[in-house]
């Protein structure tokens, strides 16, 4: 048997089986969704109160051309733009030319960085002010501005009203290594100059994830997701919820001081072949945003997509093996809801059926990862 047969027959076998596991639990007026179409020409990520987008970075190997394909793969259209390969070039002419081909494909730049800010000069942090200004970026994050240098940004912070969100760097880095360092720094300076949260660093440097959010608060104006296995281990990073980052707290911190900014994936590993990784982070993430309680009525449709609840009672989720930091006899009480955004995608290789969550998992990642059948495109129009 050919390996696109082999493909194309287990797409379709999961398709099935996890299409009929919802029909069977899901609500009649769930299950109504899917005569449903989205008016407001939004996705869920930019409509949801945990808003998804993705660093460039994470695609740094692939041209721009590719990176917007993986996107729309991905359904994500919010992005944290970064001048490698010609994702978002410095000169004005390549940057007119991204920005045309980002704005062709529905895609929103709402961050650019990270921007080094290596001179205290005027005429070179002006530069970088310009650029995303061209851009109608509203926040610069920042990588690595000396102390000395912040005065003179916070000058072009007032007269270009673009904000700068200083990027951690974790222990390694001898400025900025927590959130709370950056915190510290800028407490008495203009209200536009805060930072950018890189979860893998902030923790690896010691700091409590949930507690910086709440010190944060309005200052905090970006957050790079990553994931880690072990908060000593640079080199540990994996796909967000295979490893032991507490997001799902995470996002109820967001939530709680009412975050208006993106979460930005940041997945640095396997540069080569990042998009499996991705899709993994997204899902998981997506699912815990739907298991937080935000159904329909906050968290519109996509046109092309719809959602199912699966497995009712249960809170599972791609790559979860464990409770979403509860205890179970309390994610019972949750519904899951299974967001089924991805067209005609194959299932990566990477994927198995997961031995320590049971079949009611297998379900679900194959779910998370396969566009609607054709009868409920039909009825999507």
């Amino acid at each position: 048997m050919s390996n696109k047969t082999k493909k194309f027959s287990r797409r379709n076998f999961m398709r099935s089986g996890a299409l009929v596991a919802a029909a069977l639990t899901a609500p009649r007026d769930i299950l109504a969704l899917c005569q449903e179409k989205s008016s407001l020409g939004k996705t869920s990520d930019e409509t949801a109160p945990i808003r998804l987008g993705l660093a460039s970075y994470t695609f740094r190997n692939f041209t721009r051309a590719q990176l917007i394909g993986f996107m729309k793969q991905l359904n994500v259209f919010a992005l944290n733009a970064k001048d490698v390969q010609d994702h978002l070039p410095v000169n004005s002419q390549g940057e007119a030319a991204a920005l045309a081909d980002y704005a062709a494909a529905g895609i929103k730049l709402h961050a650019a960085g990270a921007i080094y800010f290596a001179k205290d000069e005027d005429a070179d942090i002006r530069a970088k002010f310009e650029y995303c200004k061209r851009a109608a970026i509203p926040v610069i994050v920042a990588g690595d501005p000396a102390p000395e240098t912040l005065p003179r940004i916070e000058k072009f912070v007032k007269e270009y009203d673009i904000r700068v969100a200083i990027h951690n760097h974790g222990p390694e880095d001898k400025l900025w290594p927590s959130p709370l360092d950056v915190l510290k720094t800028v407490k008495h300076m203009d209200s536009r100059i805060g930072c950018c949260i890189d979860v893998g660093h902030a923790v690896r440097a010691g700091a409590d994830i949930v507690q910086a959010i709440h010190e944060a608060g309005p200052r905090l104006l970006n957050v790079h997701m990553k994931a880690l296995t072990s908060f000593q281990n640079k080199e540990s990073q994996v796909a967000v919820g295979d490893g032991i980052i507490p997001v799902r707290r995470m996002f109820e911190a967001l939530v709680a001081i009412q975050y208006p900014g993106f979460v930005d994936l940041e997945y640095e590993i396997h540069p080569d072949d990042p998009l499996p990784g991705a899709i993994e982070s997204f899902a998981y993430m997506r699912g815990v945003v739907a298991g937080l309680g935000y159904r329909r009525e906050s968290w519109p449709l996509r046109t092309a997509s719809f959602t199912m609840v699966a497995c009712r009672r249960v809170q599972a989720l791609v790559g979860q093996h464990q409770s979403l930091d509860r205890f179970a006899a309390e994610n019972m009480r949750v519904d899951d809801f299974i967001d089924v955004g991805f067209a005609d995608m194959a299932i990566p290789d990477r994927f198995r059926v997961n031995d320590y969550s049971g079949s009611v998992l297998a379900l679900i990642e194959a779910a998370g990862l396969i566009g609607p059948y054709s009868a409920f495109k039909a009825a999507l129009g």
